[in-house]
Order: C-alpha cells, then sequence, then structure tokens
C-alpha cells in the first residue's frame, strides 16, 4: 500500500459503509479528489445476482434488493455520487439485465435518482471485446443528468 501511495494513487481506506474514514491520511487524501473525478469505477463484492448465490431465503436471498451482498454495491456508488464524480460505473452479474435483477436496478436508480444521477444498464458478452471465454456481464452506469443531457445533444449533432 505504501508503494501506491507514493505513485500518487490515492488509496482511502474507509470503514464498511463507506461512511467514516480509517486514518487522518485516508481523509485528507477523499478531500483532495473530491469533486475533480470525471469517471469513478468501482468493483464490488458479488452481488446478490450472483449465478453462484443458490440462497432462496432470508438476508441472502438471491435477487432481493436488501440482499446482505448488495450494500457494498450500494455503498460504492453512494460514494462515488458523494465524491462529485460526473460518471459512476461498475460490473455486475448479467441477472441484472433480467426480471432476477428487476429489484436491485429499482434500488440503484431510488439512490442515483436523489443525487441527481440517470442509470443506464449495458450487457455484453465479453467475447466480443477480444476475451476468447464467453460470459455474459452487465455494466451499470450512473451518469450525472446535465452531462447525459449534452451527451444526447452532440449524438443527435453526429447524425445530421
Amino acid at each position: 500500500m505504501n508503494e501506491t501511495r507514493k505513485l500518487n494513487i490515492p488509496i482511502i481506506n474507509m470503514n464498511v459503509t463507506y461512511s467514516e474514514f480509517k486514518d487522518d491520511e485516508s481523509e485528507r487524501l477523499y478531500n483532495q479528489i473530491t469533486g475533480k473525478i470525471d469517471v469513478l469505477t468501482h468493483a464490488a463484492v458479488c452481488s446478490g445476482l450472483s449465478q453462484l448465490n443458490a440462497v432462496n431465503e432470508g438476508s441472502k436471498k438471491r435477487g432481493d434488493a436488501d440482499n446482505d451482498q448488495n450494500q457494498n454495491m450500494y455503498g460504492l456508488t453512494r460514494l462515488g455520487m458523494r465524491m462529485g464524480a460526473k460518471v459512476v460505473a461498475f460490473e455486475n452479474a448479467p441477472a441484472a439485465y433480467t426480471k432476477v435483477g428487476e429489484e436491485v436496478v429499482q434500488r440503484l436508480e431510488e439512490i442515483t435518482a436523489t443525487e441527481g444521477y440517470s442509470t443506464q444498464l449495458f450487457r455484453t458478452n465479453i467475447v466480443l471485446h477480444g476475451i476468447p471465454q464467453s460470459r455474459k456481464r452487465t455494466f451499470i452506469m450512473f451518469i450525472v443528468m446535465v452531462i447525459q443531457v449534452y451527451l444526447i445533444m452532440n449524438i443527435k449533432n453526429i447524425h445530421h
């Protein structure tokens, strides 16, 4: 970790809810980069939508928006928005793009709507991107609504 900091890559240590800092240096780094981030990507732990999750009841039920495993994903998404990132993005299981993931996506949309972001989902197979393995994935992006309008206008101008 000290080698990473020497390279000027911020490592911010926070508690599991991403609301408190573990040390003064982490808080200093957070304050230094907040508001200067264009795209923040995060790697949440496997969500409750993972096909490896075979639990059908309780706090780990697959597809349940309140699933224990989903809290990390929600916390990281909120953190990116609090930091003022123009785009917050992450990769998730293909089920996020299906009826099984509907509750989870609705919860993400609730989080993002209160912060002024729109939600975009893209489903792909990594074999289409040069990796010799068939693996379907869903990419979820949250875009500040002002930027989304600008992007749509520019795309329309390209086609005219």
